[in-house]
């Protein structure tokens, strides 16, 4: 059996740790070391089964920027310690390693997910006028697939990105009506509308009532 084929068999084992919970990962544990055991017939065989188990966790952790040495303890060197374990101790190696690993890869993940939505938060902030400016254009600029960057900003935020950057022109605009005496059309401009009668109906969506008769009732206020 090569390497390859060791770290396919461990596919169910990498996704516990990527996306599961440390049940998941006890579970995912049990059946891969009791699949070592069922097909290591002499003690040659188990040392080379699980010296590419630990082969494949250093791969398994390159692939996604972490250093399976962070995860290992005083443990020096594990090609030669983990072949010589029993297999309760085996288990709950394993156990003690992936959980840690799916917690930093959680940090990691979430640590992307915040960047990637200030990274955008702070496009819109740069570009709101820019009426080219949209979901497509935000995630050309980061370097992302729109499907990817839309759920993560609706899990963090809990509106859709569409939602955000139509608020946050709206807010502006609103403003924009308070302090100054520009023309409707002129401040959907500002905003990215170029289209005076669609500025109207978004800002009338959001506010209730359309950009004039808002000045008009703030200034009787």
């Amino acid at each position: 059996m090569g390497l390859q084929s060791e770290e396919t068999k461990m596919h169910e084992l990498f996704k516990a740790i990527y996306l599961g919970n440390e049940q998941e990962i006890e579970a995912a544990t049990n059946r891969e070391v009791d699949r070592i055991h069922g097909n290591s017939n002499t003690v040659s065989q188990y040392k080379l089964y699980t010296m590419e188990m630990v082969g494949a966790f250093y791969r398994f952790c390159e692939n996604n920027f972490i250093d399976f040495n962070d995860f290992l303890g005083e443990m020096s060197n594990p090609y030669e310690k983990v072949p010589k374990m029993d297999e309760s101790t085996l288990k709950k190696w394993i156990v003690q390693v992936s959980t840690e690993m799916g917690k930093q890869l959680k940090s990691v993940r979430n640590s992307k997910s915040r960047r990637l939505i200030n990274d955008a938060k702070n496009i819109v902030a740069n570009r709101y006028m820019e009426e080219d400016l949209s979901l497509d254009k935000v995630c050309s600029i980061m370097g992302v697939s729109n499907s990817y960057f839309s759920s993560i900003f609706k899990k963090e935020t809990g509106i859709s990105f569409v939602s955000y950057l139509t608020d946050y022109r709206m807010d502006i605009a609103a403003k924009l009506i308070l302090d100054t005496n520009e023309k409707s059309y002129k401040i959907g401009e500002m905003v990215g509308y170029m289209d005076a009668n669609y500025f109207s109906y978004v800002f009338k969506k959001k506010f209730g009532i359309s950009p004039s008769k808002y000045r008009n009732a703030k200034l009787k206020s």
